[in-house]
């Protein structure tokens, strides 16, 4: 893939310098990253796999799909996101994908020197890589921030889904708005029963015949 088409299809996972939605695409995405050896795209890496991450679109199982540089990018993204208030999302990928703790202990040290990293063959720059993680993410919750206090404190959304939605689900809904992390529980009641209400009312077939009522 061409470099021009990797940046535009990164544009959806919130490194606008460079979009696809189908979970298929996840890890293939992030090895294309890797093959660029460009560094201004390496260094939006921790970006793409943030969102990624918040969107549901990534777990182990796409880990494992990685390519070398992008398991190293990958432990490079979890201590960008532990040095920027992502702590817990951090361990828990670290757990769950096995991660070599020596080896990110060894880039945890670098990076907070500000040292440049030797990365499957790259060299590239902590400082720029940490700069550009905390340029986008300051950005992108800013931008979420006015959006959500926008509709929790529209009187007509909040009746709507008052309607719609009982409490639980309600809160189900919100949660995923602020990007928290589900619980197990959580995540199997949405699945099953808070996202396919949703499909339903999203379904385009139905809003037409409820307009002509």
């Amino acid at each position: 893939m061409k470099n021009k088409e990797l940046m535009e299809k990164l544009n959806a996972y919130g490194y606008s310098l460079l979009m696809p939605d189908d979970r298929e695409e996840t890890a293939n995405v992030l090895n294309e990253i890797s093959a660029s050896r460009e560094q201004r795209i390496l260094e939006g890496f921790p970006v793409v796999l943030l969102n990624m991450i918040k969107k549901e679109k990534f777990s182990c199982q796409d880990y494992n799909k990685l390519n070398k540089l992008s398991k190293e990018l990958f432990i490079v993204s979890l201590i960008c996101f532990e040095m920027n208030s992502e702590k817990t999302l951090s361990q828990k990928f670290k757990n769950e994908c096995n991660i070599n703790s020596l080896k990110m202990k060894v880039y945890g040290d670098l990076m907070k020197k500000r040292r440049n990293l030797k990365v499957g063959g790259e060299t590239i720059s902590s400082e720029r890589v940490l700069n550009t993680f905390q340029k986008y993410n300051s950005e992108s919750e800013k931008n979420e921030g006015f959006k959500k206090i926008e509709l929790k404190e529209n009187l007509n959304f909040n009746k709507s889904l008052n309607r719609l939605f009982p409490p639980k689900q309600k809160e189900i809904i919100f949660k995923r708005l602020d990007g928290d992390v589900l619980t197990q529980t959580e995540k199997e009641y949405y699945s099953r029963v808070v996202k396919k209400r949703i499909e339903a009312i999203l379904n385009e077939d139905l809003q037409r015949f409820l307009k002509q009522l």
